[in-house]
């Protein structure tokens, strides 16, 4: 085998080095630096890469310029869009695929590695492609079909498993904030996001409900059996992206719509928070003081779970509370996602000292019920039995506190008594 170049031989060259050797010769060793093609490949063991003679299959193992420099990944699949070739690959170990790139990012193919014990070749399967291959060629067409090439990919809105596919001007970054990374679900929801130049932002707290269609003047959310489509007004400023507040209603009112679905689940217009497993919801009318109370539990230690909208849900256990990710004036209070068990209710007042006082079953239900999120047109008489309900299940506290220090202790108390 030729001799390299010392720049060529020192542990992780860059793609430039890489391709100017292959130019100059069959292949060269590479090191690598992660295992994250382990078994087949280790870190630190050296791999001897090629040039691509043609166009590579599914299960070879390609070495390509990633976002963090040269990466060592087995090829899934390779599809085209816009006359060009798409690749998608994986690590070995890793539990996702990688995001889809270019062919022409690929710098060659590994085929041997080597370390201090001996040299062994590189078959084409293992990982997501060598299981394909072995189920054959039918299957392979199956699975990939559902990968396509703008990412379904597999998320948790609320905890609702989605399929969510974004379309141009839609960021992951953007969509991230209240879609998190989930696992693949037997029956998600199907959810495409897509900017909508016919949209404007007039009033987007208008909401019209017309059968299958939830829309304002800034999202229009229609439902086809289990798949959802999404279509987002344009920014003022970036005409080219969605605007923010509209892909958030929007995503509000889709969550809106998966709990009147669900039976055990509401949402509530509130602040929930947990210390040491146990939570409480607390709710009012804007104004009554949910954030200002939320970060004052901050201050005080408390894991927040919302400060605007959080998710209740009823369990064999008894009511449990989780976050929605959706907040109101407390956008930099970090949220946890629960859930955690709710051993009080509380309706929420300012005062000038910290007070708190039982609340009667009726005066619970009644408060419970009118923060009870619906849909436009959705209210109905079993709302209030719904309220009813849960407070007979957890205890209930008025609650008046000023903006100082120390409402923490009074609303321990309270869990202690719902415990």
């Amino acid at each position: 085998m030729p001799a390299l170049s010392e720049e060529v031989s020192k542990p992780y060259p860059t793609a430039a080095l890489v391709r100017d050797a292959l130019a100059r010769g069959p292949g060269v060793w590479v090191k690598v630096a992660s295992s994250s093609m382990a078994p087949a490949v280790q870190a630190g063991e050296e791999v001897w890469v090629e040039a691509l003679a043609q166009t590579p299959r599914p299960g070879e193992i390609l070495l390509y310029e990633g976002p963090a420099g040269l990466t060592l990944h087995r090829l899934v699949y390779l599809r085209h869009k816009n006359g060009k070739k798409i690749v998608r690959t994986k690590g070995d170990s890793a539990k996702a695929l990688d995001p889809l790139f270019p062919l022409d990012t690929v710098v060659g193919k590994a085929t041997r590695v080597r370390n201090g014990t001996g040299e062994r070749s590189l078959g084409r399967r293992g990982g997501i492609a060598g299981s394909l291959v072995s189920i054959g060629q039918a299957a392979i067409r199956k699975v990939l079909a559902s990968l396509d090439e703008k990412s379904w990919r597999p998320v948790e809105l609320a905890g609702f498993p989605v399929f969510v596919r974004l379309g141009e001007g839609v960021s992951w970054k953007l969509a991230g904030q209240w879609l998190e990374a989930g696992r693949a679900s037997p029956r998600p929801i199907r959810l495409e996001i897509s900017l909508d130049p016919s949209l404007h932002q007039g009033d987007p707290f208008e909401f019209h409900v017309e059968g299958p269609k939830i829309r304002t003047s800034a999202f229009c959310l229609e439902r086809k059996g289990s798949a959802f489509s999404l279509r987002v007004a344009p920014s003022a400023r970036n005409p080219g992206d969605v605007c923010p507040n509209a892909l958030e209603n929007g995503l509000r009112a889709l969550l809106l719509s998966l709990c009147e679905e669900t039976e055990g689940a509401f949402l509530f217009h509130g602040t929930a928070a947990s210390s040491s497993g146990n939570a409480f919801v607390a709710v009012g009318p804007s104004g009554c003081g949910k954030t200002t109370l939320a970060r004052l539990l901050k201050e005080e230690g408390w894991q927040i779970l919302g400060d605007d909208l959080v998710l209740a849900r009823k369990t064999p256990d008894g009511p449990q509370v989780s976050s929605t990710g959706f907040t109101g004036g407390g956008k930099d209070i970090p949220l946890w996602k629960g859930p955690a068990k709710i051993r009080a209710f509380f309706v929420l007042e300012k005062a000038e000292t910290h007070t708190l006082s039982p609340a009667s079953p009726a005066r619970l239900a009644a408060a419970l019920a009118a923060q009870l999120q619906r849909l436009p047109g959705h209210r109905s008489e079993r709302d209030l039995a719904h309220a009813e309900e849960l407070a007979r299940m957890v205890p209930g506290f008025s609650l008046a506190f000023a903006k100082k220090p120390g409402v923490g202790h009074s609303i321990e108390q309270a869990l202690r008594l719902g415990g």
